[in-house]
């Protein structure tokens, strides 16, 4: 798993058009509120979205919400599910993106190799952004997966 601050490095269309919408939500401040995000403003974006939420004392994440194009991707839904309940290489790699988020209060984007539906592992592009009840600390992760932008440009 690899991870950049930068949106630059950034190859997918869809996680740069989360972007551009956090970005405008965000305004001034360092982060949008949960509130802010609206989901009939990004249809096309949905399948391909998670929300985590994020716990404190003792650190944890939840995944309220897992978009069908996720689910797909990882052969799995985890709706519902704390992120430790999951294998404990994801548990690694996912929270420690999580923390770095939470420390940063910034956007995290990067590549990880997940198994597909058919088994066979595929890269695949995401991001994490964060969202704010009280403006100061990270309490969910606004994320994106995209498994299909890097595969198209291996064809």
């Amino acid at each position: 798993m690899s991870y950049s601050f930068a949106i630059s490095a950034v190859r997918s269309e869809r996680i740069r058009d989360l972007y551009l919408y956090w970005m405008a939500r965000r305004g001034a401040k360092i982060m949008p509120s949960p509130a802010e995000i609206d989901a009939t403003e990004m249809r096309t974006l949905l399948p391909h979205l998670f929300i985590s939420e994020i716990g404190s004392d003792p650190f944890r994440v939840l995944y309220r919400l897992v978009g069908t194009g996720v689910a797909a991707g990882c052969n799995h839904d985890f709706t519902g599910r704390y992120l430790h309940e999951l294998d404990p290489e994801t548990d690694e790699d996912w929270g420690r993106c999580h923390r770095l988020v939470c420390v940063r209060r910034r956007p995290l984007f990067g590549r990880t190799s997940v198994r597909y539906a058919d088994w066979l592992p595929r890269v695949c592009e995401y991001g994490l952004l964060p969202l704010s009840e009280d403006g100061r600390c990270v309490t969910r992760c606004l994320g994106i997966a995209d498994f299909d932008s890097l595969m198209q440009r291996a064809a």
